[in-house]
């Protein structure tokens, strides 16, 4: 064989190892995005499940002449408008 067909094959076999290399890169990212997004999914479902437990709590902490279901709008309104509870009551 000649040198420049041993250097042909080499560099044909490093394109090819370098196409491989960046495309299992893209798919790790791709892997990694869809795993952060789902744990966002899974913090977020998580914090609206607490919402009734909050109310229960509120319930017990209430004066007596204030209705509870005045809190529940803003408790569910608030992380959408990005401010706290405090701030929409």
């Amino acid at each position: 064989m000649e040198f420049s067909t041993i250097v042909f094959w080499f560099l044909l076999l490093g394109a090819v190892m370098y196409v491989i290399s960046i495309y299992n890169t893209l798919v790790t990212l791709k892997n990694r995005f869809k795993n952060a997004f789902s744990q966002i999914e899974v913090q977020l479902k998580r914090r609206y499940d607490l919402i009734p437990n909050l109310v229960e709590t509120a319930k017990g902490y209430q004066p007596r002449g204030v209705p509870v279901g005045r809190l529940l709008p803003a408790v569910k309104t608030a992380p959408a408008q990005g401010h706290g509870v405090c701030c929409g009551i």
